[in-house]
């Protein structure tokens, strides 16, 4: 009796061994990839061509069993040395994930590139939901938006892009909150604090057009440059280095151009014509925000999507005491700058101040930007 059930218990953990870890990732398996493990197997064992069990389960985007094995000791940075092609596409998406997770910049990793790949891309998706839901959400929403973007209006996102300060994702964000806002017959206009050449007042136009809204687009700028900074920002932007003039002056004697990102009102106007973009919808407003909100914000009654790109402190408070209560609810602010610290906090005071608890956003591979929600 005794010697047959030994020899079952070995039939069965002989079985269980023969089960690869492949086969285990292919259908998520977390319990035979449990039972394999409780067998004795070892988690970080290089199988064919160099890849271990994590890279495979990476692979086949089994979340599950990824996290099955990662709470058994399986190592990411043992992935060196992997002969398999596209296991360095799943070493490069788990360094990607890393740098998700901790909200770091994403140039020189070749994120873009993974996100093509659409195993890898099955994969990351996968893996964010076993670390961060939201931000897997996130990433989601922007990767199948773009996916379902027409030749013509991917083309034209593109060409904003490379003609802003913005990447691609921030541009896609843009025009895909302007049409979700329009689809919705969400009320109220656009408007953009900081245009310099125009791209993402372009992207709301092209959207206007696109779905034949008559909603008017309004820029505020001093078409002069970016002004000075003042003591609650922590350098001046456009410029290396800590800030050279004295901050601690009346805020008048700030409101003068820096010699950044200076681009005319004629300038702005002649890219809007060749860009395609119909002037009869664009309201302009020139001069510095604190000299034209007193009395140009009473003229818009209400606003669905508010764009802040005004860097510093002082220009993104103005903006959100003479803006933000006209933006409807289920409209969107969206803060270029929330990475600058200065327009940080002057986005948290305010938040604070009116007891906002719309969760905060961060445009996914957006490098900095953010937006929330109103409702």
């Amino acid at each position: 009796m005794k010697k047959t059930i030994f020899i079952t218990i070995l039939f069965y953990a002989t079985c269980v061994c023969a089960v690869s870890w492949r086969e285990i990732a292919k259908e998520n398996d977390m319990m035979a990839g449990q039972e394999k493990i409780d067998a004795g197997a070892d988690v970080n064992q290089k199988l064919e061509q160099g890849m271990t069990p994590l890279l495979w389960t990476t692979f086949y985007g089994s979340a599950d069993v990824v996290r099955c094995l990662l709470e058994h000791g399986a190592c990411k940075n043992d992935m060196n040395n992997v002969r398999y092609q596209d296991g360095y596409w799943i070493r490069k998406g788990w360094e990607a994930i890393d740098i998700a997770m901790t909200d770091e910049p994403m140039q020189g990793y070749g994120y873009a590139s993974i996100l093509k790949k659409d195993f890898a891309r099955r994969a990351i998706i996968q893996m964010l939901l076993a670390h961060d839901k939201e931000l897997a959400q996130r990433t989601l929403e922007v990767l199948n938006f773009r996916d379902s973007l027409d030749k013509a209006t991917y083309s034209f996102l593109k060409f904003c892009t490379g003609v802003s300060f913005a990447t691609f994702p921030t541009t896609c964000n843009t025009y895909r909150l302007a049409v979700e806002c329009i689809a919705n017959d969400i009320p109220g206009d656009f408007v953009e604090c900081g245009v310099a050449r125009g791209a993402q007042i372009a992207v709301m136009g092209y959207a206007c057009q696109q779905y034949q809204c008559e909603k008017k687009i309004h820029l505020f700028d001093s078409f002069q440059g970016i002004p000075l900074a003042g003591p609650n920002d922590a350098s001046q932007p456009g410029i290396r280095g800590p800030i050279k003039h004295n901050v601690n002056v009346p805020l008048e004697q700030l409101l003068v151009s820096s010699g950044v990102d200076v681009f005319s009102v004629s300038y702005v106007k002649n890219n809007m014509k060749r860009w395609g973009v119909e002037p009869h919808r664009l309201v302009y407003h020139e001069g510095w925000f604190q000299n034209t909100l007193p009395t140009d914000a009473d003229k818009i009654e209400q606003i669905c999507v508010l764009r802040l790109d005004g860097d510093l402190y002082e220009s993104t408070k103005v903006c959100l005491e003479y803006l933000y209560p006209k933006i409807v609810p289920g409209g969107y602010l969206i803060i270029d700058d929330y990475a600058l610290p200065g327009c940080a906090k002057a986005i948290h005071e305010y938040r604070e101040k009116h007891g906002i608890t719309c969760p905060i956003i961060k445009i996914p591979q957006g490098r900095g930007p953010a937006y929330w929600r109103v409702s």
